[in-house]
This record gives C-alpha cells, sequence and structure tokens, in this order.
C-alpha cells in the first residue's frame, strides 16, 4: 500500500474514534507484527469484535469497536462520493467550451482585457 493510501485511511480511522496505540511494549510489538500491515482487522474477543489496524513504519496500531467501525463506513462512503463527485466536476470542467468566454491572455485575472487593480467595495 501506498504511504499515501494509508494516510488518508488512518485519518478516516482516527476520524471515526478509533484509538491510536504505540508497539512499546514488547506484547504490542508481538502483536502488531502478527497482524497483515495496513489492512482493517476484525477480531472477535469476549464476544464482541473489535477492529485493528496495524502499520508497521509507525509502529503503531488503531484499535476500534463496532461503533467506530460503523463511523469508518460511513465516512469512507461520504469520501467516495466527494472523490467521485469532485472527479465528475472535473470532466464537466474538461468538457465545457472555454471559447465562449473570449481570449484568454493579457493582465487582470487572465481573462484578458484591463491590468488595472481590482477594486474593494465597502
Amino acid at each position: 500500500m501506498r504511504e499515501a493510501d494509508s494516510s488518508a485511511k488512518e485519518q478516516l480511522l482516527a476520524a471515526a474514534g478509533f484509538q491510536i496505540r504505540p508497539a512499546n511494549t514488547p506484547k504490542r510489538q508481538a502483536f502488531l507484527q502478527s497482524q497483515e500491515p495496513y489492512k482493517l482487522n476484525r477480531h472477535l474477543r469476549n464476544g464482541n469484535y473489535y477492529y485493528s489496524y496495524a502499520n508497521p513504519q509507525t509502529q503503531t496500531l488503531f484499535v476500534g469497536g463496532a461503533a467506530e467501525y460503523a463511523r469508518y463506513q460511513e465516512l469512507a462512503v461520504k469520501q467516495n462520493i466527494a472523490t467521485q463527485q469532485w472527479a465528475a466536476s472535473q470532466n464537466e470542467m474538461a468538457a465545457a467550451d472555454w471559447n465562449a468566454w473570449g481570449p484568454w491572455s493579457g493582465g487582470g485575472m487572465g481573462f484578458g482585457g484591463s491590468t488595472a487593480p481590482i477594486r474593494n467595495f465597502p
């Protein structure tokens, strides 16, 4: 997994309420090394599901319960929708007929015409 991908996922996990725990003891380090890195893992403990995400590069483990996992899924869907909407808007911008706005050379804000500064209105 690329570092940018793991960073984005970790930001979502933290926003969802996952706790970030350092692997600062031999027992924690052993557990961290036993997990598939950069993957959300599900664990059953005392009849409850818990979720963990191991980052061996930073030696940290993200840990959450069912509520945090549900919030993570919700945030991930929202992020996916926002990404798709942004990509669609970029496609629309690329397909727009920008020539209808006239030449884009000259000063100002790139629309041609005057190079006079824009006045601030009260």
